[in-house]
């Protein structure tokens, strides 16, 4: 699954009963199907499982089902599991290539295809401050501070209400020229 995205799975418990009506808990957001004895779970994918330096890593969730039992009690089946997360490509276009200008706008355009429609930006930065364009949601003005010599942008996606965690890019700043 593409960090960003959600990660989907269906949970059920195979039981001789129709009275014996599961009750599901689990990670991320849950949907009863199948009358009730089945959960959909969407798991939003983080890029913060995947090592520095790697393009994939892997993400855990759990489930627990309580099934009851004909004298009343509730039996819990448990379930863990992971999925592999890859990083998205953030591609990001701008007129001066890996450098930024300290104490000036620096036009930017911030994009993860993998994502398409569903990419729904933040970018945030140490040493600078950075502004969103109202005209496009993948423009950003980034100014770093005076001094810096370095600038980290961090880029996350808001999806379903929840900041997921993209990656970031590294940049060099330098004095604007005379």
């Amino acid at each position: 699954v593409v960090a960003g995205m959600k990660f989907e799975t269906k949970v059920f418990v195979a039981a001789t009963s129709s009275e014996a009506k599961p009750t599901f808990s689990g990670t991320g957001s849950m949907k009863l199907v199948d009358g009730g004895y089945a959960a959909v779970f969407s798991v939003p994918a983080s890029a913060r499982v995947i090592p520095a330096g790697a393009r994939k890593g892997k993400q855990e969730y759990s489930v627990v089902a309580r099934v009851p039992r004909a004298d009343g009690s509730f039996q819990e089946l448990r379930l863990r599991k992971t999925f592999e997360v890859v990083k998205p490509e953030i591609v990001i276009t701008s007129a001066a290539v890996q450098i930024l200008y300290a104490e000036c706008g620096n036009d930017l355009n911030i994009d993860v295809p993998a994502l398409g429609e569903l990419y729904d930006p933040r970018v945030t930065a140490d040493n600078a401050q950075v502004l969103q364009s109202k005209q496009s949601k993948k423009k950003f003005r980034v100014v770093p501070r005076a001094g810096s010599k370095t600038c980290r942008l961090f880029v996350q996606t808001n999806t379903a209400g929840q900041l997921v965690d993209l990656g970031y890019v590294d940049y060099k700043v330098v004095p604007p020229p005379r």
